[in-house]
């Protein structure tokens, strides 16, 4: 059997009574890492993987190499695998063993303890019930982010990531965006916090470990428009506006026919402000076309999309 114990999110109050047990009368306990902060406390032996991440492979690899690390010993033993936080919040080895161990027919219980996210909730005084968004750093996209909801992104651990994250945020929200970068949240008198610009995330002074993660609160700073912002003003205009209230079918269809000759234009005469203007019109079209198929109840913009998508993927 293998127990998998989380160790809360860094204080000692934040470990669960039942982690805490289990771990004070066990043998055979593994830890994912030695860094962290209630092990000294704790006053028991362990083993951990921290010499797997010296071997220079990516995050994902050495996840997986601890994961069927984990699984080997665990075969043939009763063994405790200890994880920083919560087990299932933000912990890539824990769904990895759990899918090995159902596939050989091992045992495995969980034994959660407060996790990381519940003390930034508190340090930084937001409900995520409003709206909340839990990204890593390694694995953010642009369609993850979101305006209208709270962001959390998990390990920020040195200044090269900061740059790399600051690039990728940088194509959504304004280089103005308002952030936190927050460290050690929840470890009391080790807790930190500055507002700064996104612009300054990588400046020299600032600091980062494995214990750092970006906040961003609800903004109005989106750089570009997007898709969503279309549909949504395309939707409000067949409401309000009479003009675009009464176009068909066949009016939007010749409309696109017109859109497209100018955008053939714009690209012979190397015109790209024009292009720009022109793909817009025809995305505006296409859009238009949809709204119409939503209030006729035949199909929305999403079946365009997925319609296009099933046809470029068999080609």
């Amino acid at each position: 059997m293998i127990t998998i114990v989380g160790l809360g999110a860094g204080d000692i109050s934040q470990i669960s009574f039942s982690a805490m047990e289990i771990l004070k009368t066990s043998k055979n306990i593994y830890m994912r890492t030695a860094n962290h902060p209630i092990l000294e406390k704790l006053e028991i032996e362990y083993e951990s993987f921290d010499d797997y991440y010296e071997d220079g492979e990516n995050f994902e690899a050495v996840y997986e190499k601890i994961a069927k690390k984990v699984l080997e010993i665990g075969r043939n033993n009763d063994i405790i695998y200890s994880v920083p936080g919560h087990p299932r919040v933000a912990e890539s080895t824990v769904p990895l063993i759990e899918s090995y161990a159902r596939k050989e027919g091992i045992q495995v219980d969980v034994i959660a303890s407060m996790s990381f996210i519940d003390a930034m909730y508190n340090y930084l005084e937001f409900d995520p019930s409003e709206g909340f968004r839990l990204l890593d750093a390694f694995d953010v996209r642009l369609k993850d982010l979101d305006c209208d909801s709270n962001i959390i992104i998990t390990q920020v651990y040195d200044r090269f990531i900061a740059s790399n994250i600051k690039i990728k945020l940088m194509e959504y929200y304004e280089d103005d965006q308002e952030i936190y970068l927050v460290r050690s949240a929840g470890i009391k008198g080790q807790e930190f916090k500055e507002k700064m610009s996104l612009s300054e995330l990588d400046r020299d002074k600032n600091q980062f470990d494995h214990l750092t993660s970006l906040f961003i609160a609800k903004s109005n700073k989106k750089r570009f428009k997007d898709v969503f912002d279309l549909k949504d003003l395309v939707r409000k205009l067949r409401q309000e506006n009479e003009e675009i209230k009464s176009l068909e079918y066949v009016d939007i269809a010749e409309k696109l026919g017109i859109d497209s000759k100018r955008l053939i234009a714009s690209v012979e005469n190397d015109n790209i402000e024009e292009m720009i203007e022109s793909l817009g019109e025809a995305l505006y079209d296409v859009v238009l076309h949809s709204q119409i198929g939503i209030e006729e109840g035949y199909f929305d913009f999403e079946e365009v999309c997925d319609s296009v998508c099933i046809s470029l993927s068999a080609r």
